[in-house]
């Protein structure tokens, strides 16, 4: 049991990691370091690459200028080793005697040269956690290509979905793909860690980039609507989107008919919206046309604060389209202390995007900003020891990693039921509560599949609740509370996503909880936050990404992408809580604002807002450092591949994939600096190339001379994928009503306690009697009149 002494220390602490990732791969890093682990970040004599990334302090150029280095490295200490020469290796394999984590994003080529393949390393130290972190993973067909976060959106199936209908479709911004794969490389990391605790051995997390984001296509049945490119306004929730205000953009989200009820009252019902057929959200998807000139011209002569006040009166899910600087400025965003000071040589004083999470002990801390160069080399060697003496075996279970931890989850959507499959996936027992008065409501996301239970059923409920058990209970009756709180007995974790005062009114508020298990861990993830002035406001995912600056950098709004961003934050910090409780014995309650997820994931971009006031314009699939870079056409309908060349290296094999052309020997184009400042007129020479040619075929010539560059899929081409099947990525699941079809796996590959699906996911209340009479004792005569008196169903 913990003293008060270790209340301010952070979760991981006691942890050791030594990062070796190139700077796409950092956030893993950070992720851990700033719970408590210490993260020690190995950098080469002249310093990690990630120092000569921009943006920098004052536009200069500078080793401790870069403010990418400085959000990415925070918390974490600096080692100087050249792993080139035979000391600087040896040295690292003394630090690894130490070491529970290595990080590493290399080639295998790289990593045999290094002595660092996983096979070697793991004869050396058996209980050490290698996580490798790359765009393709370490096997298949395609491991050896050429990836940046553009070829991996470009082949997910996502980038094809997102951008204006006539084109071109649209990337994330910055390295988006490879930061959220690095939190499922953290999730996988202290998975692995845990399992280390029953095994006594580490072992090999894989983790691609690709199959993270591809993980977030949910399945669909033959014939059923597929996701289309539609630009800022969204048909299949008409009129729901981004439409202006005298003084900025709003984001609409109109999903509920009382929601729609609430919209036209908002308008001051105009009557040309009184049609009774637009009752129906389905009616209204082919009159979009028609729908959003009444609505924007309602709206353009109003303030936007206005409006999304009354809106949050009339529960209209509605909020701003913030811009850094409003952002920023904000005061619920103050009131949750996500910006916090730092201090810094060179940079001065300055504020920092801070926590993605709120820990009610041992969370997130700024305990140090991001080192200098080799600012704690010295320290570190001295900690060293002398020798790495062999560490002994230890048997192997084959048990998953969260084997014996039980889990509540009283969620809906997509987000707290994806943030619970993470823990489903990884082994835990995932007790999923519903009631047939509120059942989730991805059980009937797009058809009138019905269970026996009575309830819908469609594959968007499969994708996010497999490997869960399901009871639905009435909690609105006393009895039924009864038997939640004697399950919390004997739970480890409950997670919820649902708005605000639901669990207290249940008596199922952290205090409620603790009263009844002092040790629980609750994961609370309300949109906006359990706290501050809109902690009350009624979002969506694409309400989340508008109001975190997100949809004004990425140019458009994608619906589930911040459901995906904050689930998986989630995710990974109720594992650091379980790992904490472990050591401590104390229970957590964690304050997880979807928003502040979102926003985590700009943090260079508010850095550099904060530091030189720069406010970064919508994006056009373009690296701001680099040239080529961009979404260009091909031959076909809609027909769409990604170059990003990142070296004059990748540009001169680029020029001889092309056929050394005349206009690529332009003088201009000579230098990284100059393609960038010419970059117009290099891509209109580069799309009259690839307009000549399908899109498999620049990819695989591209590719197969070393240049980043990927066809953009379409959202069901991924089931398809000769690399993903080779992954053994999809699995097929026989689905009680739906039947067999296929769905993505966990895209965490782990080496000793491998996770996959093992259960489809549960019909209405189809666990009650496991639960109920298993789990609590309940004989079948009391669970019989449970059920007919309406408790359970």
């Amino acid at each position: 049991m913990a003293s008060e002494q270790h209340l301010d220390e952070g979760a991981l602490a006691g942890y050791r990691v030594l990062d070796l990732c190139e700077p796409w791969g950092q956030y893993c890093g950070k992720l851990l370091a700033d719970l408590g682990a210490d993260v020690i970040k190995v950098e080469p004599p002249v310093g990690d690459p990630a120092r000569a990334l921009g943006p920098f302090k004052d536009d200069r150029p500078h080793p401790e200028g870069s403010l990418f280095f400085a959000y990415y490295n925070t918390n974490k200490r600096s080692l100087v080793l050249d792993l080139e020469r035979p000391e600087g290796r040896a040295t690292l394999e003394r630090l690894l005697a130490t070491a529970d984590v290595l990080l590493e994003t290399f080639t295998a080529e790289r990593a045999a040269t290094l002595g660092l393949a996983y096979p070697a390393l793991r004869a050396r130290h058996p209980r050490l956690v290698v996580t490798s972190l790359s765009g393709f993973g370490s096997d298949g067909p395609a491991a050896g290509q050429r990836t940046t976060s553009l070829v991996v959106f470009a082949r997910s199936g996502l980038m094809q979905i997102i951008g204006p209908p006539e084109g071109p479709p649209s990337a994330a911004p910055g390295q988006m793909a490879f930061d959220l794969a690095a939190v499922d490389a953290a999730i996988g990391t202290l998975g692995a860690l845990f399992a280390r605790r029953r095994t006594g051995r580490g072992q090999h997390v894989d983790v691609a980039a690709l199959e993270v984001l591809a993980a977030q296509i949910v399945p669909r049945l033959p014939g059923q609507w597929v996701p289309q490119r539609f630009g800022t306004l969204n048909p299949q929730l008409s009129p729901s989107g981004t439409y202006a205000c005298r003084d900025g953009d709003v984001e609409l989200n109109i999903v509920m008919p009382a929601q729609w009820d609430g919209l036209k009252e908002l308008l001051g019902h105009p009557p040309e919206l009184e049609r009774p057929e637009w009752d129906r959200r389905e009616a209204r998807t082919p009159d979009l046309a028609v729908i959003a000139p009444i609505v924007a011209a309602a709206l353009r002569d109003r303030s936007r604060a206005e409006v999304v006040e009354q809106a949050h009166r009339l529960r209209v899910p509605c909020l701003p389209v913030n811009s850094l600087a409003d952002f920023a400025a904000d005061a619920h965003v103050a009131a949750r202390g996500f910006f916090v000071p730092a201090e810094r040589p060179y940079l001065g004083s300055h504020l920092l995007p801070g926590a993605p999470y709120h820990f009610s002990e041992a969370g997130w801390s700024l305990r140090r900003p991001a080192p200098l160069l080799g600012q704690h080399t010295a320290e570190i060697l001295a900690e060293a020891p002398s020798s790495a003496p062999a560490e002994p075996a230890a048997p192997v279970a084959a048990e998953t990693p969260l084997a014996g931890v039980r889990v509540l989850a009283f969620s809906t959507a997509f987000a707290g039921p994806t943030a619970s499959r993470y823990l489903a996936d990884l082994g835990a027992e995932v007790i999923k509560v519903e009631s047939r008065r509120r059942p989730d409501n991805t059980r009937g996301f797009g058809g009138p599949f019905v269970e026996p239970s009575g309830a819908s059923i469609m594959p968007g409920y499969v994708h996010f609740n497999r490997n869960k058990r399901g009871v639905a209970i009435d909690l609105g009756q006393e009895r039924g509370r009864e038997l939640v709180r004697r399950l919390v007995g004997i739970t480890d974790v409950v997670t919820e996503n649902f708005s605000l005062r639901v669990m207290k009114s249940w008596g199922l508020d952290y205090a409620g909880l603790r009263a009844i298990r002092p040790d629980i861990i609750l994961l609370d993830m309300q949109g906006m936050g359990q706290t501050g002035p809109l902690r009350d406001y009624l979002t969506y995912g694409n309400l989340l990404q508008s109001y975190s600056g997100l949809t004004r950098v990425w140019g458009y709004s994608h619906g589930s992408w911040v459901d995906y961003v904050a689930a998986e934050h989630a995710a990974f910090a109720v594992l650091a809580a379980l790992l904490y409780r472990e050591r401590t014995g104390r229970g957590v309650h964690i304050d997880l604002g979807q928003l502040e997820t979102a926003a985590a994931l700009l943090g260079t971009a508010y850095l550099d807002y904060l530091v030189n006031g720069h406010a970064v314009h919508p994006g056009e699939n373009r690296a701001e450092d680099r040239a080529p870079s961009g979404c260009y056409p091909c031959r076909g309908d809609d027909a769409w591949c990604v170059v990003d060349v990142t070296s004059d290296e990748e540009w001169r094999r680029l020029v001889e994939a092309l056929g050394q052309p005349a206009w690529a020997a332009d003088p201009r184009y000579a230098t990284a600096a100059g393609r960038h400042e010419h970059a117009a007129a290099l891509d209109a020479h580069l799309a009259a190339w690839t307009a000549t040619l399908e899109p498999l075929a620049v990819e695989q010539r591209l590719q197969a001379a070393g240049v980043p560059a990927a066809a953009v899929r379409g959202p069901l081409d991924p089931l398809e994928d000769p690399h993903l099947r080779a992954r053994g990525f999809y699995a097929s699941i026989d689905q009680p009503v739906l039947g067999r079809g296929d769905y993505a796996e966990p895209p965490l590959h782990l080496s000793d306690t491998p996770i996959g699906i093992r259960r489809p996911a549960p019909l209405l209340g189809q666990d009650n009697e496991y639960v109920f009479g298993e789990l609590l004792g309940l004989s079948a005569a009391e669970i019989a009149q449970l059920t007919a008196d309406g408790v359970l169903s």
